[in-house]
């Protein structure tokens, strides 16, 4: 009989940290969605969650999605530092009214934007036009990693180098 409670017991809560963990990721997903509408532009599609990983200065030369993560957190208004050892979901959208539209030929399709989310709090993401033509990435709101810097790409590299690849 301790047997059969020990088992229903482990199931039990088996099923509730998985329900948890999915809440969590509808949490962080809404708060993705919520950022997204804030900014002015219109949801077309969500992909969900695309990636998840933990940050370490080792991952820098890795790729999240196709995109290598060093390229992303360039993009970033804030340097990577604080979010070392934390866990960083990615949520895919397909939007419209971004300001990539107004600056792009090849605009016909939204928006695609990645928006990051940490500890239940938006810290980034980055865009590109949703299109069969191959473009660059920007951040959120378009802007290319010399705008976001307010630097060179070459100084930023230098910088980065010296930072993050040592």
């Amino acid at each position: 009989m301790k047997k059969v409670i020990y088992i229903f017991s482990a199931i039990a809560v088996f099923i509730i940290f998985s329900y948890a963990n999915k809440l969590n990721v509808t949490d962080n997903e809404k708060v993705a969605q919520q950022y997204i509408k804030s900014q002015g532009y219109k949801i077309i599609s969500s992909s969900g969650q695309l990636e998840k990983y933990t940050l370490e200065k080792s991952k820098f030369s890795e790729t999240v999605g196709i995109v290598p993560l060093k390229q992303i957190w360039g993009l970033q208004k804030n340097d990577p530092d604080g979010y070392f050892g934390k866990r960083i979901y990615v949520y895919g959208f397909i939007v419209t009214k971004h300001p990539l539209e107004k600056k792009h030929i090849n605009f016909k399709n939204g928006v695609s934007v990645y928006v990051m989310v940490s500890e239940g709090t938006v810290i980034g993401g980055y865009s590109r036009i949703n299109s069969n033509i191959l473009t660059n990435f920007t951040s959120l709101d378009g802007k290319t990693l010399e705008q976001v810097k307010g630097i060179s790409f070459e100084q930023w590299n230098e910088k980065w180098k010296k930072n993050y690849e040592n």
